[in-house]
């Protein structure tokens, strides 16, 4: 009986302090359902991912092809697609952002053949003092800019390339 008490009074506290915060109930949790008996459901939101990253050295830049697909069936506002270096392909504080393009806007479009691409070839030149073996990371959105679906998986990385 003790127990049973505790218990329900740890319940109670419990209860309590998720009302009064503000993830409680009635409230729309991260990653955007809504529990049970209430709430609107979210909205549909784009999802920009990646198709392509390859990238070209030559002495004085880099030559960097990529795309960009909006898998989401909302359209996508403005954002930039930015070039990083990397030693080894992982985007972490040591990559050196060295170039970027931007995009006005992408179209929902879902999969396959009608979805909304934009593929571009940016020109770029080597940031000063860079030698040896590097790999370009294309970033989608990195400022966030895009309200999406999925924020992981705006990344992807070209095999190594050589400043000649």
């Amino acid at each position: 009986a003790e127990l049973k008490a505790e218990l329900e009074g740890h319940l109670r506290v419990l209860l309590a302090s998720l009302s009064q915060s503000p993830g409680g109930p009635g409230s729309t949790p991260p990653g955007g359902t809504t529990p049970a008996g209430g709430g609107s459901p979210p909205a549909a939101l784009p999802d920009l991912v990646p198709t392509l990253a390859a990238a070209t050295a030559t002495v004085s830049d880099i030559i960097v092809h990529d795309a960009v697909r909006n898998q989401g069936p909302a359209d996508a506002g403005p954002f930039a697609v930015t070039f990083y270096l990397s030693r080894d392909a992982v985007l972490d504080g040591t990559d050196i952002p060295f170039c970027s393009r931007t995009v006005p806007g992408l179209k929902g479009g879902g999969t396959g053949a009608a979805a909304a691409v934009s593929e571009a070839r940016t020109t770029c030149a080597w940031p000063p003092g860079a030698t040896g073996s590097y790999h370009v990371i294309v970033v989608i959105d990195a400022a966030n800019a895009v309200r999406e679906a999925l924020e992981t998986n705006n990344q992807r990385a070209t095999p190594a390339i050589r400043k000649p």
